[in-house]
């Protein structure tokens, strides 16, 4: 019962946060999958693009532990085929503010700033997410998490919003998933609303590497369905 309340609340929480936007091609599949926090890591991915092209998506990042229980990720998203191109990079630094408790989850916050570095961009777009967190005992089941993030866009860094919940399984020793369901609202005249499910996949390899694969479906505003995938391994040291 007290792991059904936590439940409860952190849903409640929520439905209170704003809902969201990504910029970037990947349209941040990747990054509900729950993979392992070491004290460096490098990952690479690569998603589905348009429809009707053969151009590659993908993104690098590198990931360290910072000072106090922080995080420190580098990302440069990219994309491969005629013309190689460079997205803007995204610097984030994160701290957790509230450690877990019997009934309360980890609050973690991140605050990110997208660097000018691709081609056309002007200026620093600054940004902010935060993540609930709370360890369950209920079958496969291993935890819940609830996240919001505000983003800017353009000069004049007009916001865009992601929410999403969702929950992790532990299916074997060496695999495990995800699911959520997330909310993205893009910036005016960004794009159509984005609300989607997604399912993620990781699967440790051996002692320095795991490989992960996204699914996400969902329906525009505009009534469209969005349909997109990920691949990627990640090597920690």
């Amino acid at each position: 019962m007290r792991d059904l309340a936590v439940v409860a609340a952190i849903i409640g929480s929520a439905i209170a946060l704003p809902a969201t936007s990504s910029a970037d091609p990947l349209n941040a599949v990747g990054r509900t999958i729950d993979l392992p926090v070491t004290p460096m890591d490098v990952r690479i991915q690569y998603g589905s693009s348009h429809p009707g092209s053969t151009d590659l998506v993908g993104e690098g990042s590198l990931g360290a532990n910072l000072p106090g229980d922080g995080r420190l990720t580098i990302r440069v998203p990219h994309t491969l085929g005629e013309r190689s191109i460079f997205g803007e990079s995204h610097l984030a630094v994160g701290y957790d503010l509230l450690h877990e408790g019997d009934f309360m989850p980890k609050l973690a916050v991140t605050t990110q700033v997208a660097l000018p570095t691709a081609r056309g961009a002007r200026g620093v777009q600054p940004g902010v997410k935060a993540r609930a967190t709370k360890k369950l005992h209920l079958g496969v089941i291993r935890e819940v998490h609830a996240e919001t993030e505000l983003a800017t866009q353009g000069r004049e860094l007009a916001r865009s919003y992601r929410a999403t919940l969702g929950t992790s399984l532990k299916l074997e020793p060496e695999t495990t998933a995800s699911f959520d369901f997330v909310s993205t609202v893009p910036a005016p005249g960004a794009g159509a609303r984005d609300n989607s499910a997604q399912l993620g996949l990781s699967h440790t390899l051996g002692k320095h590497s795991s490989l992960h694969l996204g699914f996400g479906a969902g329906v525009l505003s505009t009534g469209q369905a969005s349909l997109r995938s990920t691949v990627g391994i990640d090597l920690h040291f």
